[in-house]
C-alpha cells in the first residue's frame, strides 16, 4: 500500500517557534538600542556633526586669512565675529551660550562667541583663541588615542611680490609634542617636522584674490601631492608620517595682489 508522507503537529510547532524566535533576534538587531538602523543613525549624526565642524573651522580660517591678507595680524575674536555675522550660512552671533532670539549681540572684547549653522543643529562656542572650545555645550576634546595629535597646527603662508620679486611666508605655530614648524621671511615654504608616527590629513584653505596658484606638498623631499587652488577655494591630502618626516608646503606662482594659503593639520 502506498504511504502517505507529511509533517506532524509537533514538528509544525516547532517550526513555528524557530521561525519567531529569528524574527525576534532579527528585529532586535534591527531596531534594539544597539541595532543597525540605531547605529546608522549615530552615524549619521557623527558625519552631520563633522561635516558642520568642518565648515565652522573653513570659516574661522578664511576670517583668519582675509585680515592677514589685509593686515599681516591675526583678526580679534570681534572681528571674526563681524565676519560670520555677514555669512549667509550662519543663524547668528551671540555671547550667550543659547539660541538667542537676537541673532547678532557681541561686545568690543569678548572672551568667546556662540554660533550656528542654518543648516545644521549644532552651537559651537569659539574662544579668544580663535578655536572650537565646544559644541552644543560639549567641550571639545581633540585626540583619545596615542597616535593620535591633541591639537591642529594652524599655519599660514601669506605670499605676496615685494619690489624685490621674493615670495614671503610668516605667521606658523605647532603642537610641539607631534610636529614643529619651521618658516623664514622672504621664502615660499613652510617646512613642518614630524615627531611622532601618525596619520594626519593636511587642509589647505586658500584667500586673497588673482589667478590659481599652485601649493605643492612634499615629504622627505619627494613631491606627494600638487594642488591648485584659486581665492577661497578649499583642498584636502591624507598622508601617513613617521617620527624623524620632513614636510615641505611650497607655494608658487603669485602674480598680482595679497594672497594667502591657511595650512590646518589634523591628526586622525
Amino acid at each position: 500500500m502506498r504511504k502517505e508522507r507529511g509533517i506532524t503537529l509537533v514538528a509544525l510547532v516547532v517550526t513555528i517557534v524557530v521561525l519567531i524566535l529569528l524574527a525576534g533576534i532579527t528585529i532586535r538587531l534591527t531596531l534594539g538600542e544597539n541595532g543597525i538602523l540605531n547605529y546608522a543613525k549615530e552615524a549619521k549624526e557623527e558625519t552631520n556633526k563633522e561635516t558642520a565642524t568642518e565648515k565652522i573651522n573653513l570659516k574661522i580660517t578664511t576670517a583668519q586669512m582675509n585680515t592677514y591678507a589685509k593686515e599681516q595680524r591675526m583678526p580679534t575674536l570681534k572681528e571674526v565675529s563681524l565676519e560670520l555675522k555677514e555669512d549667509k550660512e550662519i543663524e547668528y552671533v551671540t555671547e550667550t551660550k543659547q539660541i538667542a532670539s537676537t541673532k547678532y549681540e557681541v561686545g568690543e572684547e569678548p572672551t568667546s562667541i556662540f554660533t550656528k549653522l542654518k543648516e545644521y543643529p549644532y552651537e559651537f562656542e569659539i574662544n579668544s583663541s580663535l578655536q572650537l572650545a565646544s559644541i552644543n555645550g560639549v567641550e571639545i576634546t581633540i585626540g583619545n588615542k596615542e597616535n593620535k595629535m591633541k591639537a591642529y597646527v594652524l599655519g599660514e603662508i601669506t605670499s605676496w611680490i615685494s619690489s624685490k620679486g621674493q615670495l614671503c611666508s610668516r605667521g606658523y605655530s605647532s603642537n610641539t609634542e607631534y610636529m614643529v614648524c619651521e618658516g623664514e621671511v622672504e621664502r615660499d615654504y613652510l617646512i613642518i617636522n614630524i615627531l611622532k608616527d601618525m596619520d594626519i590629513l593636511i587642509c589647505l584653505q586658500e584667500a586673497g584674490r588673482g589667478n590659481q596658484l599652485q601649493r605643492t606638498i612634499q615629504v622627505n623631499g619627494s613631491i606627494t601631492n600638487t594642488i591648485m587652488l584659486g581665492p577661497n577655494q578649499y583642498e584636502e591630502c591624507e598622508l601617513k608620517v613617521s617620527a624623524g618626516d620632513v614636510i615641505k608646503i611650497t607655494a608658487s606662482g603669485v602674480s598680482n595682489g595679497v594672497r594667502g594659503t591657511a595650512i590646518s593639520i589634523l591628526g586622525m
